[in-house]
């Protein structure tokens, strides 16, 4: 019989055994869900590492399929993304450089081509397939220029002039610059490469272009100034140093305005100026414009420019071409003279050809008019019987006679070019008696006329030509007497004055407008119709008179008020 005391512990043995072997199954179970818990955590970040290692392998297509509503799932979605935009990136790169107008290069640490654009292609002359894997250096496609390689940083990316050679085994001249990046350990060298051969050419197409306009505005007879944007010079040509006198050194940099425009007229380039940064816009361009310049010894001068505009890189250049137009008016004014007196002379032949038929008419009216007295005088005296009649016609077919010869003589002396006067042509005259016989000569005409000539003699002897002098007095009374007016005056004077004698002949006539008083002693002139037509005479007269007072070194001068008379004043020296 057991106790009371062994049941006990018997049941607490088998309380212990039985806790024992829960507490076994309930440690067991947790390790079995602790390592499938652990399982399904860890899946998608073993396989988020061996994608991320697979796109470090330049696998970019590797993706994760991880179906979890919960962190891991979204950091699946995440990396699916992330791959997604890395393809698209590396699409856009590619596209990029095959795109590219450069021919575009990549090499690994081996120095073997991985990346051959389309444009290193058309370059090169090689395929893509031909060279993509090949060791660079054996290809020879850019032996010239592994020195510069070789020279460069690990980054550079500074521009370096070398000779690449094409398939055909062409050479040609390459500006290229490339970098070096390391990639997984791994360093890739990276070349952006350019056929220089069409550039080149360009080139020197532009340098034999600038040489060949450099010698033209060197060469220029024509003085081209180039200011830039603020009025200052930059360009000078050898023919604007000989035009304004500056030296080229003396004026780059200054502005132009301040030496070759006058002053007064400085304003006027700095308003266009700026106008033309304003507008972009010159006025009046290409226009042939006329001002005044300035030389460097201030000297003025006349020149004619023209302007253009042009832009270099945004930045306003504004050429100007000079040029001395001192001769080009001076030849103007020439011509403007010549013009005048061709004008003059056109205006004069026409007023002359009026004058010969006025001449005609006129001359042969006091030629004809003694003629026909003459002839009246004769034909009365035929049938005359009184001896005293008959001597009185004959005085006036005489003094008819004596009229027509003065006609004749006046237009003899007239048609010469000049008169002349020898020495021994000049003796001592008896001026008062000349006077005397002109005042006889004239009395009877002007007593018809109503005029009164009087004398005043200082002086009775002359040195001069006698005929010629009388030929003179006759002409100057015979006018008096004409051109005054009823119960006017004739004043003859001979007066001592220095070693001078002054002969004045006044009258108390018509006169004669200021204006007019040069033409009176113009061959064959009267001073127009209506005198003509009023008193008689051929207007070879004064012109005739002035001559002679010529011929004897002396002058001749006229006072006249129109309505009050007129006064000559001859000086002879003696």
């Amino acid at each position: 019989v057991e106790t009371p005391e062994k049941v006990a512990f018997y049941n607490i043995n088998v309380l212990k055994e039985e806790t024992l072997r829960i507490l076994i199954i309930s440690i067991f179970l947790i390790i079995v869900l602790l390592y499938f818990s652990i399982k399904w955590i860890s899946s998608p970040i073993l396989d988020l590492t061996e994608a991320a290692k697979n796109i470090g392998r330049s696998n970019f297509n590797s993706k994760v399929n991880i179906k979890r509503n919960n962190e891991l799932g979204l950091l699946g979605d995440a990396f699916n993304k992330m791959v997604d935009n890395l393809n698209e990136n590396i699409k856009k790169y590619i596209d990029l450089v095959e795109t590219s107008p450069d021919a575009i290069i990549s090499v690994d640490k081996k120095g073997r081509i991985v990346v051959w654009n389309r444009a290193a292609e058309q370059v090169f002359g090689y395929n893509k397939e031909e060279v993509i894997g090949k060791d660079i250096t054996e290809s020879g496609i850019l032996a010239d220029c592994i020195i510069e390689i070789n020279k460069a940083s690990p980054v550079h990316r500074k521009s370096v002039e070398c000779i690449g050679f094409r398939k055909n085994g062409e050479i040609f001249p390459i500006e290229f610059s490339f970098s070096k990046t390391e990639v997984n350990s791994s360093v890739v060298s990276t070349f952006i490469l350019r056929d220089m051969t069409e550039k080149n050419e360009i080139l020197e197409k532009l340098e034999e272009s600038e040489a060949k306009s450099r010698s033209i505005i060197d060469a220029s007879n024509d003085a081209i100034i180039v200011g830039d944007e603020d009025g200052n010079i930059i360009l000078w040509n050898p023919a604007a140093e000989q035009l304004f006198g500056y030296k080229k050194e003396e004026v780059l940099g200054r502005g132009f305005d301040q030496l070759i425009v006058p002053e007064e007229y400085r304003h006027i380039p700095k308003e266009a100026y700026r106008r033309v940064l304003k507008t972009k816009k010159l006025a009046r361009e290409g226009h042939i414009i006329e001002a005044e310049g300035l030389k460097k010894d201030g000297r003025r001068f006349p020149i004619e420019h023209t302007a253009s505009l042009f832009e270099i890189e945004g930045r306003v250049r504004v050429v100007a071409i000079l040029r001395d137009i001192t001769e080009k008016k001076e030849i103007e004014e020439e011509l403007r003279k010549r013009n005048k007196e061709l004008q003059e002379t056109y205006y004069r032949l026409k007023s002359l050809d009026t004058l010969k038929r006025d001449i005609i008419s006129n001359v042969s009216h006091e030629i004809l008019t003694p003629v026909t007295l003459a002839k009246g005088f004769i034909d009365v005296a035929m049938y005359e019987k009184e001896p005293d009649m008959i001597k009185d016609y004959l005085k006036q077919v005489k003094n008819a006679l004596i009229r027509m010869e003065y006609v004749v003589e006046d237009l003899l002396e007239v048609s010469k070019l000049d008169v002349e006067i020898r020495p021994e042509d000049m003796s001592e005259v008896d001026i008062e008696k000349i006077i005397d016989e002109i005042i006889a000569m004239k009395k009877e005409i002007a007593i018809l006329k109503g005029v009164i000539i009087k004398k005043k003699i200082n002086v009775s002897k002359i040195k001069a030509n006698g005929d010629k002098i009388k030929h003179i007095l006759r002409d100057l009374v015979d006018n008096a007497i004409k051109f005054n007016k009823p119960d006017g005056e004739v004043l003859i004077e001979v007066k001592k004055e220095g070693s001078n004698v002054k002969i004045v002949v006044s009258d108390t006539g018509i006169g004669i407008p200021e204006d007019k008083i040069d033409m009176i002693f113009q061959p064959l002139t009267q001073l127009d119709t209506s005198t003509r037509r009023a008193y008689s005479g051929t207007g070879t007269g004064l012109a005739v008179v002035k001559k002679i007072i010529e011929a004897h070194k002396g002058t001749i001068e006229v006072k006249s008020r129109v309505g009050e008379g007129t006064t000559f004043i001859i000086t002879l020296p003696q």
